[in-house]
């Protein structure tokens, strides 16, 4: 609907800017530490990666449903939605520590969850993004690569040539 989404992450909520400029606020149900990462989808609602262990689907309309998440190691942190496989979120295993998983929750053309664990155990996915052909994009901050993971669950990962260049958004 042309609105803009942000996080509040101090203050719990999620805040959206219309069009015309009006703010709107929607809090996040407790228990929150409020969102980490958000990402738009086709449909229009948001995807929201909530620390205390939620990914919230906000509707434009501001109605938010919750799925738990299953605690592994770690907590949600960055998030992005791909097309035909749903949303990714990284898998954050402390306060800002590192985080070598990245998890779908699957729904997209009635796919299951999935789940890729990085075999370095420096990784650090930081920030996530979709890309075409339903690919999710990530950096690793940790061993200053770029990943790419295709639908099928194939993994592609480009090093910088800077060593140690803190790859910290995509």
């Amino acid at each position: 609907g042309g609105s803009m989404w942000f996080t509040e992450y101090n203050t719990t909520k999620i805040g959206r800017v219309s069009p015309s400029g009006r703010i709107t606020e929607i809090s996040l149900p407790p228990p929150t530490f409020g969102g980490a990462g958000l990402t738009g989808s086709p449909a229009g609602p948001v995807w929201v990666a909530d620390p205390a262990g939620y990914i919230d689907r906000i509707t434009p309309a501001g109605m938010i449903t919750r799925t738990k998440v299953p605690k592994a190691r770690g907590v949600p942190f960055a998030i992005t939605w791909s097309s035909g496989a749903g949303p990714w979120y990284s898998e954050l295993s402390g306060y800002f520590e590192y985080s070598r998983i990245l998890r779908g929750l699957g729904g997209g053309a009635g796919r299951p969850p999935s789940a890729l664990t990085l075999a370095n155990r420096r990784s650090n996915i930081d920030a996530l993004a979709a890309g075409p052909g339903g690919t999710v994009w990530f950096t690793d901050f940790g061993t200053s690569q770029i990943g790419e993971l295709g639908p099928g669950g194939q993994l592609r990962l480009f090093t910088d040539p800077a060593p140690y260049s803190g790859l910290s958004d995509i």
